[in-house]
């Protein structure tokens, strides 16, 4: 459940003992047809939140039939009926809850939750293929996951250094590693030609690019495969970080 539907869910639980105090009071002060009309509507938009909050978090298998009869009951009912009926839903609720567990990501990581395009819309269009890692890492980072974060990024990188790959027209197949491919980048690269400035430019920015693809691929790549290795949530977020930096500048190419 995110932040806000979490919200959502105890905004719904406070209106529906606040529904239950108004019609609860409405045999000691009577109410009009104007103001009684009103006072079923705020239970029916009540009624409403609650059930897509309830969809939203699993909890429309348990409490569902209960709000569906609430619903249908709600013309035809009096507003003292009304009022047990929201203690009675609003019980139930917190029974729900009792059970269930949600986690609670951290103000800092708030913003890699959800994220589609973690590293801005231009890697997503120019490396779609890694785009699906890409959010699964900033994903994991938002949930404290730092060991599946970078193993998500490593598998990122390594679709893009295989499209870098073929853009050089470098021959690969499934064997073929991140390392052999950085390393199979420099005689394409250095025979580059260099008559003019953007030539120039261009040779300068794939030689950039090979030496960090070959960095992270020493240190992402080496470490995250080792079995034994595993990554604090703070240096999952510096290779979060580079991993953006590097990608954002692989556009360039």
């Amino acid at each position: 459940m995110l932040k806000p539907d979490a919200f959502s869910f105890g905004k719904a639980i406070s209106e529906l003992w606040l529904q239950e105090n108004i019609c609860d009071r409405s045999a000691d002060f009577p109410m009009d047809e104007v103001q009684i009309r009103d006072t079923r509507q705020q239970v029916r938009e009540v009624l409403q939140d609650v059930s897509r909050i309830c969809a939203a978090s699993g909890l429309e298998d348990r409490v569902g039939a209960e709000i569906t009869r609430f619903q249908a009951a709600l013309e035809k009912v009096p507003l003292q009926d009304i009022a047990q009926r929201c203690d009675h839903l609003k019980e139930r609720l917190l029974d729900e809850l009792k059970d269930e567990f949600y986690f609670h990501v951290s103000r800092a990581d708030r913003q890699y939750y959800g994220q589609t395009s973690p590293f801005g819309e231009t890697v997503t269009r120019k490396f779609a293929a890694a785009v699906e890692d890409f959010e699964q890492a900033a994903k994991c980072l938002a949930l404290q996951q730092a060991t599946a974060c970078v193993f998500h990024l490593m598998r990122g990188m390594e679709t893009a250094v295989r499209r870098l790959a073929r853009k050089l027209n470098m021959p690969i197949n499934s064997q073929t590693t991140w390392r052999q491919l950085t390393n199979n980048m420099d005689v394409i690269i250095n025979n580059m030609p260099q008559t003019n400035n953007i030539q120039r430019q261009k040779r300068s920015d794939w030689q950039e690019a090979r030496v960090n693809l070959h960095y992270l691929g020493g240190y992402i790549r080496n470490n995250t495969m080792h079995p034994t290795s595993a990554y604090r949530q703070d240096e999952a977020r510096q290779i979060f970080n580079t991993v953006g930096v590097s990608m954002r500048a692989l556009c360039r190419l």
